[in-house]
Parts: C-alpha cells; sequence; structure tokens
C-alpha cells in the first residue's frame, strides 16, 4: 500500500511522556553536544516528532531517492500506491518542543552560568572544561568512524543553538561538531562549514540556489498533504519554511525507508540545484529540492528546507564558523591528550581564532583555506602563509576609524609621518587582473560586479603600464559627467547592475585608484602605505574621465589639515581618509601604528575625517531597517516611521537606534511598500532572535534585514527606551534625534552598517553640547517633515 498515512494510525502504540521524561530526555540531548561524558548514542531530537528510524544505513546518499510518501484523506482511508513496496511503519510521538526548551534552559547549569558571566572572558574559562569533557571518540550508534557524516548529526547540533542567541554556546556546540567531524570524516568538515555558514559557495562566486516560491510550493505539496492554499495559511502561522514543512511532515510516513542523509550529499544535491540554469531548470529544480524533502527525517527537515531558502536561523554568522573552526583544530591536533591548562588553553584560543580570522580576511574561501588547515604539514602555523592572496579572489576590504576631531587625530598621530586622501562619495571597488589577462571587479562586501562595469574592463588595457600584470587594485568608483567632473553618487545607483554592454552604458564612470595589494604575483598586504602608493603610481597610468589617482597631500599642521579638507569638499569629495605612510621605527616601540594593509580591520591607520566633522554636525549613519508601522493621515497607505538598528558584532544582533520617517519622498515610500509588501519574503511575521528591541517597540511590521540606509541625524541623546550601547555610557542607552533618510548604500552589506562602537565615539564627540530633554526624546522620534523647523539640514554632496 502507498500514499500518505497519518501517524495516529501507527500500530505502534504512542505512550504520552511524562514531564519528568521530556525533561530528562532534553537534557541529556544537550549534553550531547555541550559535554557528553559517557558512551552511548545521541538520543532523537525532543523536538522531533517524526524520529528517524533506529540504526539506519549510513551509506552516502545525494538525496536520489525513489521514495513514496503516504497519508490519509479526512475520512481515514488509504491511497492505492503509485508502486508495490513493503510497508515500513514509522512511529510518532507528540510535539514536546515546549518542554525540550525548558530542559534546555534548566540543564547542567551552562546556560544560566552564562548569563551571569562578567565578561566573554569569564565564561570562556568556565566553559573550558565543558569543552575538556566532550568525547568525540564516542560516536552515535546511527554512526561509525570512517562513514559519511549523517546530516542528523549536524541538524541535532543546529536544534541546540535554534534560538539562542549566547554566541559562546553556539560557538562550544558548533565546535564539538566540527571536532567529531574532523576526527572521524574530515573529507566532511568542508562541506559542514559551508552548511554551517548557510552557504554553498564564497560570497563573490555568485552561485546562489536560484530556489524560487514556485520552485518550493510544489516540491512542499508534493510530500506533504497541503495544497497552495493552506500552505500559505501555515505560513502565516508559523513564519518560518522550516516550521511549515516540519509541521506538515511529522505525521505523514513512508513506504520505503529512505537512505539517511549525509552532511556531504546534502551539500553535493544544494550545488547540483544551484547549477541547474535555462530551460526545464524549475523542474529540475523542483525535483532535487523534493528528493531532499523525502530523504529528510524529523529535525533534518526543518534545517535542510531552511537551508533551502537559505535562512538557517541558528545564530551562527561566518565569524562564529571560523571560531568554532580554529577551537577545533585547536583540540584535536594539539590538545588532544594534553592535561589542560585553563589559562593557556583559553590563550591558544584566542590565538587560533585571530590566526583563521586574518588567513579569511585576504583569502576568504573555505575551498582554499580547509585543506591547508587540516594538512598536518601546514595547519594553523603556516595557514596565513600558505593562503596569500590572489586575483580573482577578493579581499577584505581595510576600513577607516572614526576620529572625534583634527585635534584628536594629531595626537594619534604624532611624531608619524601620514598624508590625507580625498575620501569620494562613489562605490568602493576592488579590481583585480590575473596573469591570463581576466579582470573582476567586487564591492566592499565582495560581490562580483564585473557585469555591472564593462566599461573598466576595457579600460585595464588604457592605464596600465607595459611593466604590470597581475594586480589587486583598491578604489572608489565615481559618476562623471561628459566634462569628466564627479557627479552625485545617486547618480551612479541609476546605473544598470545586469546585462551591461559598454555600448548601453548612460553614466560614465572613473576611477579613483587609492592602494595596491598584490602587483605582478607578490603580495604587498605587509608593505607601508607609503611603498604601495608608490608602486601604484609606477604600475598606472591617467587616462582622463576614465581612471585617475586619488588627490593626496603630505600633512604637517591642524591649519594645513582644514585647508585641505575645504579643498577636498568643494572637488565634490566628502572628506578626507588620513593614513599612516611608514611603519614605526624601533624607537616607536611596540604600540605603535603599522602602516600595512589590513584586511577586514579598522585600524588608527586610517582616520575618516567628514566634513561633518568640521562643520559641528553629527556624521551620518549606516543603518538597517528592521520594521515599520503604519502611517497616518497622508501616509496612512505606507509605512511610515521605519525602525533602524545598528549591527553589533561583539553579540552579534541588530540593536535598535531610532525611528526615522523624514528624508524620504512620495516615490520612495511607495517603493518601500512594494519592496516590503505583506506576504512577500522581505517581511517577516516576528522578529527575529537577533533583533535586540526592547517591547516597548512593537512595529505593526517586521523585515527581513537586507539593506543600509545612510541617516544623518541632529544629535545622539541617552535614551531610556533604545539599546545601544547600554551601560557603556550610563544604563540607559543611546539614540539618535531627528532622523533623516540620505540615500540606500547598495554598497554596503548588513553587517556593514554602523556599530555601537561608532555610535560611543560620535556621542562622546558631542558631549560639550547641552543635552536633550529627555522628556521630549521619543516625541522627536516620531516627527515628520513639515514638523521640523528648528534643524537645518545640509544637502547631499
Amino acid at each position: 500500500m502507498s500514499g500518505k498515512r497519518k501517524g495516529g494510525s501507527s500500530s505502534t502504540s504512542n505512550k504520552t511522556p511524562t514531564k519528568k521524561q521530556k525533561l530528562e530526555e532534553g537534557q541529556t540531548t544537550l549534553k550531547s553536544f555541550l559535554s557528553p561524558n559517557k558512551p552511548g548514542s545521541i538520543p532523537s531530537s525532543p523536538r522531533s516528532t517524526v524520529p528517524s528510524s533506529p540504526n539506519p544505513s549510513t551509506s552516502n546518499t545525494n538525496a536520489n531517492n525513489n521514495v513514496t510518501p503516504q497519508t490519509t484523506d479526512t475520512k481515514g482511508s488509504v491511497a492505492q500506491p503509485v508502486s508495490q513496496a513493503s510497508s515500513v511503519t514509522i512511529t510518532t510521538k507528540p510535539d514536546i518542543k515546549s518542554d525540550a526548551v525548558e530542559a534546555i534552559s534548566q540543564s547542567i547549569g551552562v546556560v544560566k552560568q552564562e548569563s551571569v558571566a562578567s565578561s566573554s572572558a569569564d565564561v570562556l574559562i568556565s566553559t573550558l572544561d565543558e569543552l575538556n569533557r566532550f568525547k568525540p571518540e564516542l560516536l552515535p550508534s546511527y554512526w561509525k568512524s570512517g562513514e559519511p557524516t549523517p546530516y542528523r548529526w549536524m541538524s541535532e547540533a543546529f536544534q541546540h543553538v535554534d534560538g539562542n542567541t549566547g554566541r559562546l554556546i553556539i560557538t562550544r556546540v558548533l565546535t564539538n561538531m566540527l571536532r567529531t567531524i574532523i576526527g572521524h570524516r574530515p573529507e566532511d568538515v568542508l562541506s559542514a562549514l559551508y552548511l554551517c555558514s548557510n552557504r554553498i559557495a564564497p560570497s563573490y562566486a555568485g552561485i546562489e540556489l536560484g530556489i524560487g516560491s514556485s520552485v518550493l510550493v510544489k516540491a512542499v505539496t508534493s510530500v506533504t498533504d497541503l495544497n497552495s492554499k493552506s500552505l500559505k495559511a501555515s505560513w502565516d502561522t508559523h513564519g518560518d519554511w522550516g516550521d511549515v514543512v516540519f509541521s506538515a511532515r511529522r505525521q505523514t510516513q513512508m513506504l520505503i525507508k529512505p537512505k539517511p542523509l549525509t552532511i556531504d550529499g546534502v551539500f553535493k544535491t544544494l550545488r547540483r540545484i544551484a547549477d541547474r540554469k535555462g530551460a526545464g531548470s524549475v523542474n529540475s529544480k523542483t525535483d532535487l529540492v523534493r528528493k531532499l524533502l523525502i530523504a529528510a527525517q524529523g529535525e533534518e527537515l526543518r534545517y535542510v528546507t531552511r537551508t533551502l531558502v537559505t535562512n538557517l536561523r541558528i545564530g551562527a554568522t561566518k565569524t562564529t564558523a571560523l571560531a568554532a573552526l580554529a577551537r577545533a583544530v585547536v583540540m584535536e591536533f594539539e590538545l588532544k591528550n594534553v592535561k589542560w591548562n585553563e589559562e593557556s588553553a583559553k590563550k591558544r584560543f584566542l590565538e587560533a581564532e585571530a590566526i583563521l580570522k586574518e588567513c579569511y580576511a585576504q583569502c576568504p574561501n573555505f575551498d582554499i583555506i580547509v585543506p591547508k588547515l587540516l594538512d598536518p604539514n601546514i595547519g594553523l602555523s603556516r595557514i596565513v602563509k600558505e593562503s596569500k592572496c590572489l586575483p580573482g579572489v577578493p579581499i577584505m576590504p581595510m576600513l577607516g576609524k572614526i576620529t572625534r576631531d583634527l585635534g584628536e587625530l594629531f595626537e594619534k598621530l604624532e611624531g608619524m609621518q601620514f598624508c590625507a586622501d580625498y575620501k569620494f562619495d562613489g562605490q568602493r571597488a576592488q579590481i583585480h587582473r590575473s596573469e591570463d589577462g581576466t579582470v573582476s571587479i567586487y564591492s566592499r562586501h565582495l560581490e562580483n560586479m564585473t557585469e555591472k562595469y564593462p566599461d573598466i574592463v576595457a579600460a585595464t588595457q588604457q592605464f596600465c603600464s607595459d611593466s604590470t600584470g597581475s594586480f589587486i587594485m583598491d578604489a572608489e568608483v565615481c559618476a562623471v559627467g561628459e566634462d569628466g567632473q564627479i557627479q552625485p553618487f545617486q547618480t551612479l545607483t541609476n546605473r544598470a547592475k545586469k546585462n551591461v554592454s559598454v555600448h548601453s552604458i548612460s553614466v560614465n564612470v572613473c576611477v579613483y585608484a587609492f592602494d595596491l595589494m598584490y602587483l605582478n604575483g607578490v603580495s604587498l598586504l605587509q608593505e607601508p602605505f607609503r611603498r604601495r602608493r608608490d608602486l601604484m603610481k609606477s604600475a598606472f597610468q591617467v587616462v582622463p574621465s576614465r581612471f585617475g589617482f586619488v588627490p593626496s597631500k603630505e600633512m604637517h599642521d591642524i591649519e594645513e589639515m582644514q585647508d585641505y579638507l575645504k579643498e577636498a569638499v568643494e572637488a565634490k569629495a566628502e572628506g578626507l581618509m588620513v593614513k599612516v605612510l611608514d611603519h614605526p621605527t624601533v624607537t616607536q616601540g611596540r604600540g605603535a601604528i603599522l602602516a600595512s594593509y589590513e584586511p577586514d580591520k579598522r585600524t588608527d591607520a586610517w582616520l575618516k575625517v567628514k566634513k561633518d566633522y568640521v562643520e559641528g554636525m553629527a556624521d551620518s549613519f549606516d543603518l538597517v531597517p528592521i520594521g515599520a508601522w503604519v502611517g497616518n493621515g497622508r501616509k496612512v497607505n505606507w509605512w511610515s516611521p521605519v525602525l533602524l538598528a545598528v549591527w553589533n558584532p561583539e553579540t552579534e544582533c541588530f540593536d535598535a537606534f531610532c525611528k526615522c520617517m523624514s528624508g524620504f519622498s512620495d516615490a520612495f515610500y511607495k517603493e518601500m511598500k512594494e519592496k516590503y509588501a505583506p506576504g512577500s519574503d522581505k517581511v517577516i511575521p516576528r522578529p527575529k532572535a537577533y533583533y535586540n528591541v526592547p517591547e516597548s517597540l512593537s512595529p505593526d511590521v517586521w523585515f527581513e534585514p537586507q539593506e543600509v540606509w545612510e541617516i544623518r541625524g541632529a544629535d545622539i541623546t541617552s535614551s531610556p527606551v533604545y539599546p545601544v550601547a547600554a551601560g557603556v555610557i550610563s544604563e540607559r542607552g543611546l539614540s539618535l534625534r531627528f532622523p533623516r533618510f540620505i540615500q540606500t548604500r547598495i554598497d554596503k552589506g548588513i553587517e556593514d552598517a554602523s556599530t555601537p562602537e561608532q555610535v560611543i565615539a560620535m556621542y562622546r564627540k558631542g558631549e560639550h553640547k547641552p543635552a536633550a530633554k529627555e522628556a521630549e526624546v521619543e516625541e522627536e522620534e516620531g516627527l515628520d517633515d513639515d514638523d521640523i523647523k528648528e534643524v537645518q539640514w545640509d544637502e547631499k554632496d
């Protein structure tokens, strides 16, 4: 017999577990990844209502399973089979998700311990013993050493960190998962790392699953009782595709036992989905997705579905995954059979994380890094040297640090030689040319935008000197008029992004180079800026209105800097970037500032001086819209105000910072309402676990974090409502008064948004100003354009 059958009709009796039994099961399951100290298998996930059958085969699978799901209609009749096969009974049990959460919160004191720790260092020390007690050699019964890693193993790890905002707990669970894979199936580490990071390739490769709503709906309805209408209703209830599919499949049984999914099998299937292009690709993608959903069991359903929609929701970012990998390597190769000294182990963890972060910053490609990291002849000791920057692999850009005023700047750089570069308001671009002449262009957040700039690709032949072969250049791309004059940034945003040909270009651009990181096969990252700059000017030549160098001048006193800043602003620059020219001498000591190119770092070697600082106004902020309210009056059909947040890299959360309803045109309001239309994938039913928003701020709608807005305000004030920097300046947080929208920053990703550290720096800059009346803060945040008469705004250059 075939078809689908509801789990309630199973021949196996399902006795409802007591609360004590549920609690014990949840505790045992959590310990399996936090600190298992006895042999035995990891039990079925306590949230799973469709547990996998015991001791399934561990052979690899690529999800090509011909499995017929079965179900019952409302009258209980069972549909006839599509093909003859013997029935496999899979029993179900009541959903005990809430009790599992309770169990986790009460288990072994780990969560409580983390919440009361005085610092991250204290927590790290307190959890070292937990890591030491974990025994990666003790595998669950469904996995044998050397055989492909079951996807169930990863799903159970994900389950334990799902909804947990504690970064250290997440890191510890992922560390133990990766340790085990390294010890028993090292060839699966690469696939596991990509799946943990919710990626299937390096971000710059542009490889996407391309699973639209039509593919997912067709696949889900083919393996569940849901039709498209009931699927929409389930989505409205759950607001998460993983929960929708898990709920729909939990009472579905299979006539034929599917082969268990493996980590490598899931990853390879995802890559096959991404490879499907052109005619017939929708049906092909749907078939592959369907096979994955059929093969997935229990909690695997939740996480494989979330992976398909690239929204894993386990709170793990790239930084978390790298930290977990670094710790796993240390424990497996350095501390495995060594008696621990907590202080030295903690120090080694931090060193390993810094090494791997540095390596990834100059070569952000797991395919290159992981094999070398696991090579005993390379490992952590040589990974940075062996993973040098290469043309075609973008380097994570070095970033400028905010300076409060010119006096502070000269104090920081006392005794050093430095210059000031114009900071043009364009799109940052990293231009690569390989030995074979291939040119590629990447954005600040490593997206490949070569297709957007065919004119730059063509111009490389003109601006390269005869001796220049391969290179990696850092530059600013600006829109220019027919006379070669720089145009506003908004003009550049009107340029098409895809399918651009040289003959179809309507907005001309000029490349302004300001740094060189690689030349003719040699990395220049460790060279001082003065040498990098000299090599850059000898390797390239000016082509009017097509290529030039960012104007630069060595500085010696504040008056000279002020004059140069005025010149920069008149030349349509938004300020200056002050850069240290030379490495420190021996007499300057260890604390001196290096002049090397530091990927993915903000250091005092690059200090940002904007026009706003000199004019006494607050700097603009790069904020992420995360929610909105329904407007009033003439804005009743639009979203207004919009809740904006900063990105907190320490907690890996978005902290609510202000509400904005000024600076928007009617056309922008209309475009925003269409983009964030109810029912679209950009609108979510509830806030993300990593949204730090107080209960008193409850928007009518929540947004997926996906874009960055430049916002300017009158000043920063202490707030009893907003959580940004709470406990740093005072018990209260900080908020932006009179926020006003300037533009969308298409050149920035959401993790490039302003941080609490930057907010604090700007607040301290303005501490000499009279404080705003706290009682007026909430009122001022909601003011409309017509109400703000006393605030004078500068036009965007």
